[in-house]
C-alpha cells in the first residue's frame, strides 16, 4: 500500500506531486501529477494502491531514500577479542551519504578499526 503522505515517484524513478488525497471519488480518491513514460506533464486521479485503471498495473510508489550503515562488533572485541555470538547486540551508524559512511569507518568516536564488520548499502 501506498503512504500518500510521504513523498512518491512513478515506477519509472520519476517525482510526483500529490495534489489531493481526499477527492470525492470512492474508487480514484489520489489526485497526482507526473511525467509519463513520454516525459509529457499529467494529472491523474488514482486509486489507494496507485493504479490508474482498475486491473491495470501500479504506476506508482513511494520513494526509497539510499542510506549506508556502518557495523560494528562491541567495544569489547577490541580489548579481548571475544567472538560474536548470534542474537549479540552490535552497534550500527547509519549514514545519507557514502563518502561519509567511508570517513566514519576511521573516525567514529567509540569504535576501532579492530571492531568494523562491513558498510551495507539498503534502501528504506
Amino acid at each position: 500500500m501506498i503512504d500518500w503522505n510521504k513523498p512518491v515517484e512513478t515506477i519509472d524513478g520519476e517525482p510526483v506531486r500529490v495534489l489531493a488525497t481526499d477527492l470525492e471519488d470512492d474508487t480514484y480518491p489520489i489526485a497526482v501529477a507526473y511525467k509519463n513514460s513520454h516525459s509529457e506533464k499529467v494529472v491523474r486521479s488514482v486509486t489507494h494502491d496507485g493504479r490508474i485503471l482498475t486491473g491495470r498495473p501500479i504506476k506508482f510508489r513511494n520513494k526509497k531514500k539510499r542510506v549506508w550503515i556502518n557495523l560494528y562488533k562491541p567495544l569489547r572485541y577490541a580489548i579481548d577479542k571475544t567472538p560474536l555470538k548470534e542474537g549479540e547486540l552490535i552497534q550500527a551508524y547509519i549514514h545519507f551519504d557514502s563518502e561519509r559512511a567511508v570517513i566514519d569507518t576511521k573516525n567514529c568516536i567509540g569504535v576501532t578499526p579492530e571492531t568494523f564488520i562491513a558498510t551495507v548499502e539498503v534502501e528504506i
